[in-house]
C-alpha cells in the first residue's frame, strides 16, 4: 500500500504513477540498503523515484509520512494499523509490485 498524509499536495482522489514519482518518498531499509522492490519495478517501466529519507524501522515510517509531504509505501499490514491514529490516506500502489515477506 502507499500512504500519505491527509491533504496531500499533489494527490487528489487517486495516486497516479505520474504523482507518485514526483513526490519525494520515505523508504524503509532495514539492512540500509538502497534501492528495493519499489525501485527495481519503477525502473523497468522507465521511472525512478527521489527518496527523501530512509529508516531501517517499519513504525517511523508511517509518522514521518503523516507530518510531511512524502510519500510511503509499505506493507498494508503495518499501513492499515496505523491510517486512521495518523490520518494517513491510503491508495494501492500505481504499478504492480512483488510481496515480500517481513
Amino acid at each position: 500500500m502507499c500512504a500519505v498524509r491527509a491533504d496531500p499536495p499533489r494527490v487528489r482522489g487517486k495516486l497516479t504513477l505520474e504523482a507518485y514519482v514526483e513526490l519525494a518518498h520515505v523508504q524503509i531499509a532495514p539492512a540500509g540498503d538502497l534501492g528495493g522492490p519499489v525501485d527495481v519495478a519503477l525502473s523497468e517501466r522507465g521511472h525512478s523515484r527521489r527518496v527523501a529519507v530512509r529508516t531501517p524501522a517499519f513504525l517511523a515510517a508511517p509518522l514521518l509520512t503523516a507530518h510531511s509531504d512524502l510519500v510511503l509505501t509499505a506493507p498494508s499490514l503495518v499501513l492499515k494499523a496505523l491510517a486512521a491514529p495518523l490520518g494517513l490516506r491510503l491508495y494501492p500502489p500505481p504499478l504492480e509490485l512483488p510481496g515480500f515477506r517481513i
